[in-house]
């Protein structure tokens, strides 16, 4: 628990110093924590609706959750959060903070033991995850800005298919698709087009 939250906090000065920590930053981690905690409200309440409407045994139920309703209100409060910034790099850096924040805030209260050497492991394991967010931050910032219904619905596909791999399939499975996000990032991200990526001031 400790762990994750300390490499979140890592992840996040990282992120104050390539963004200046000027006052659009801090605006910015303002902005994206009140829409992050926004779509996490408006999950759980669907959660819970979910669970008293339909008698689903309980994994069903954590499975619609994680997999589906989680991304879904996420995914919205990212496009909706990046409506408000006109710069390329702005909604990029907004966008990345949502993996951070989960890292800091959400991945800490899910492990299952938190305070062991499984623990440890967890908090290692949740790391790669940031590769989910920075894909979503790269096709928010640069890809479809005119159509931002065609945005999330990449973001959910993207976000969606990394929780149902881990759900489905395990930790393993959703790291390596996390680092080929990574890759996808680095192959999309328009290092050399100013024009598209514009500049932070």
């Amino acid at each position: 628990m400790i762990i994750t939250l300390l490499i979140g906090i890592l992840c996040l000065v990282i992120w104050l110093y390539f963004s200046n920590a000027d006052a659009t930053a801090i605006r910015i981690l303002w902005t994206c924590l009140l829409y992050m905690l926004a779509a996490e409200i408006v999950a759980a309440i669907l959660s819970i609706t979910v669970d008293l409407a339909f008698p689903l045994n309980e994994w069903t139920l954590l499975g619609i959750d994680i997999v589906l309703l989680a991304p879904v209100f996420e995914e919205l409060a990212k496009v909706l959060a990046c409506r408000s910034l006109r710069a390329p790099l702005h909604r990029f850096a907004l966008v990345c903070l949502f993996g951070i924040y989960e890292l800091m805030l959400s991945k800490p209260f899910t492990m299952e033991q938190p305070f062991s050497m499984h623990g440890f492991l967890e908090s290692l394991e949740a790391v790669p995850a940031l590769g989910v967010h920075g894909l979503t931050a790269v096709i928010y910032a640069f890809y479809f800005t005119s159509a931002h219904w065609r945005q999330w619905t990449i973001g959910v596909a993207v976000h969606c298919a990394n929780n149902a791999l881990a759900f489905f399939a395990g930790e393993q499975a959703a790291q390596i698709y996390a680092a080929l996000c990574a890759v996808v990032i680095l192959a999309l991200f328009p290092w050399t087009d100013e024009a598209k990526r514009g500049r932070w001031a």
